[in-house]
C-alpha cells in the first residue's frame, strides 16, 4: 500500500495523509520531517554563488555527487588497475550502500523537498510512503538539476556497465553491476514516484485549504484572473 503525503514546510503542519484525509501517527520519522521544516528544510535566508553552482544547499550537493561518482571512479581503478577483486567489490558496494543512505534521507530532502520510506504497520505490512512538500519554490533550478542527474545519471552508468560486460562476455564484475544498479534504482523509482504524485497530493492540499477559507481561494482566483488578462496582448480593432 502506497502512501502520498505533504508536509507544509514554512509552517511544521503535520503530514497528512491525502487517502484518508488525516494526520499521520507522529512517529519517529514524521518527527524528523517537523524538525527540518523548524531548522533545515525552510528555504534558506541566503543563497550560496560560489563559481558555477547556483543552488542553496552546496554541501549537500557536494555530498549527492560525491558517493556517486567515487563508486564508479573505485569500480573502474579496481577493474583495470587492481588485482585484489575482493577488496574492490567490498570498496565499491560500501560506496553504492552509503550513497544510497545520503540519496534516500538527505540530499532528496534537501535539494527537491521529496522524500519516500516505509513503515511496518500494527498487523505486519509494509506501508510505502512517498512525500513532498506543498510549496516548493523554495527548491533551487540548481540543486534540482544536479539531484535529477545524479539520480538517474547514475543508473544509466550501472546499466551501461552491464550492457559492456555482457557484450565482452566478461561476468566477474556482474554482482557489482546487479547491486549497485538495484540500490540506485530503488532510489530513481522511489523519488520520481514522489515527483508524480506531487501535483495530486498538492492539489488535494490546496483544495482542502481552499475549502478552510473560501474567501483567500476567491481572491487568489480573481488575482489570477486579472493577471491572466493583462498578460494578453491588446486587441487592435481595425
Amino acid at each position: 500500500k502506497a502512501t502520498v503525503s505533504v508536509l507544509n514546510w514554512r509552517h511544521g503542519v503535520a503530514l497528512l495523509d491525502c487517502c484518508t484525509a488525516r494526520p499521520l501517527a507522529q512517529d519517529r520519522a514524521t518527527q524528523m520531517l517537523a524538525d527540518d521544516a523548524e531548522q533545515g528544510g525552510a528555504p534558506p535566508q541566503e543563497t550560496e554563488r560560489q563559481g558555477y553552482y547556483q543552488g542553496g544547499h552546496k554541501k549537500t550537493a557536494a555530498a549527492h555527487l560525491a558517493f556517486k561518482l567515487l563508486a564508479v571512479l573505485f569500480y573502474v581503478i579496481g577493474k583495470w588497475a587492481w588485482e585484489d577483486r575482493i577488496s574492490t567489490f567490498i570498496v565499491v558496494i560500501l560506496l553504492c550502500a552509503a550513497d544510497f543512505w545520503v540519496t534516500k534521507n538527505v540530499s532528496g530532502r534537501v535539494l527537491v523537498a521529496l522524500r519516500w520510506w516505509n513503515r511496518i504497520k500494527d498487523d505486519g505490512t509494509t506501508e510505502w510512503m512517498f512525500e513532498s512538500a506543498p510549496d516548493r519554490s523554495f527548491v533551487k533550478a540548481a540543486d534540482s538539476t544536479i539531484f535529477w542527474g545524479g539520480v538517474f545519471g547514475q543508473v544509466a552508468l550501472w546499466i551501461l556497465f552491464i550492457v559492456i560486460a555482457i557484450v565482452s562476455m566478461d561476468f566477474t564484475w556482474l554482482p557489482v553491476h546487479f547491486v549497485a544498479l538495484t540500490l540506485a534504482s530503488v532510489n530513481a523509482y522511489g523519488y520520481a514516484k514522489c515527483k508524480k504524485d506531487w501535483k495530486k497530493a498538492g492539489a488535494s492540499y490546496m483544495a482542502e485549504k481552499a475549502a478552510e477559507n473560501p474567501e483567500l481561494a476567491m481572491q487568489a482566483a480573481q488575482h489570477a484572473a486579472t493577471a491572466s488578462r493583462q498578460s494578453q496582448p491588446p486587441q487592435h480593432l481595425a
